[in-house]
């Protein structure tokens, strides 16, 4: 059996929020949901984030391609859509290399 990476959801960040600044876990919760709508309704209006530390956040057009089923072989078209694109600041890519 494959062991399974350790994951660190939305439930965590906002009980470790509530904890950090003595917050009920509602309250840590309605904080980061907040944060995370704002983030969300800024790259839908088009505009690019930047989290310091962290990296830029960017709804970018992806052009229509095509592609490969992997188990068959056939091929698709994959239609013009929009992808966020997380590009990481130098700060997070060096503290992650270590």
């Amino acid at each position: 059996m494959s062991q399974m990476t350790p994951t660190f959801n939305m439930k965590n960040l906002s009980d470790a929020v509530a904890d950090q600044f003595g917050l009920s876990h509602q309250d840590g919760q309605n904080i980061v949901r907040y944060v995370f709508d704002k983030l969300k309704d800024e790259l839908v209006a088009g505009k690019q984030v930047r989290l310091h530390q962290f990296g830029t956040l960017e709804a970018r057009h992806r052009k229509a391609g095509e592609a490969r089923n992997p188990a068959t072989g056939a091929k698709i078209k994959v239609p013009a859509r929009r992808v966020v694109k997380l590009t990481a600041s130098p700060f997070l890519r060096e503290a992650v290399s270590h």
